[in-house]
């Protein structure tokens, strides 16, 4: 049997496992940036659309598109404020009436309440959400692999996490 290749162009892809029915099937140990910055890559590369699954979520991404318009859909299509499709050109600006919506519903998930289970590996910790073994984390210590989950997994808190300049 032969091995699955895991390239698109020649490139190792570090983020997904080879496209099937136009689609990107994501790997496990991926992180949200890190999938939407090599998908952009490979659009940039290939002068093509790129389609992936994260978190249940569709993503669309193009050469041109903004990874933080990008990243914030796919918070809102994971915590159901949107349609759990993000297409390659967010807008830039959400309205004061698409903010407000997206808080109200926030504030009434209660999937967003969740038990963090961490255990001891053989040389660090794993951290995950109880009942949802495709989402977890690790790290050398029991904090850190709560932040890696809680930072790989966002829209499973419905949190947004954004990078500020000081």
């Amino acid at each position: 049997m032969a091995a699955i290749s895991t390239q698109v162009g020649g490139k190792v892809m570090r983020n997904f496992y080879p496209e099937k029915n136009g689609v990107f099937p994501v790997m496990q140990t991926s992180d949200i940036w890190e999938a939407i910055f090599e998908a952009i890559e490979i659009a940039c590369e290939n002068h093509r659309f790129v389609t992936f699954m994260f978190s249940d979520v569709e993503i669309t991404v193009a050469c041109n598109s903004e990874p933080d318009l990008i990243y914030r859909d796919w918070m809102r299509a994971k915590c159901k404020c949107i349609d759990p499709k993000v297409s390659p050109h967010p807008k830039p600006v959400l309205t004061a009436a698409e903010k407000e919506n997206d808080a109200r519903i926030k504030a009434n998930k209660p999937e967003a309440l969740a038990t963090i289970v961490v255990r001891p590996r053989s040389d660090d910790y794993q951290a995950y959400v109880e009942g949802e073994p495709g989402l977890w984390g690790s790290g050398k210590t029991e904090a850190s692999a709560i932040g890696n989950l809680v930072y790989s997994h966002p829209g499973r808190f419905c949190i947004t996490i954004e990078r500020r300049q000081q």
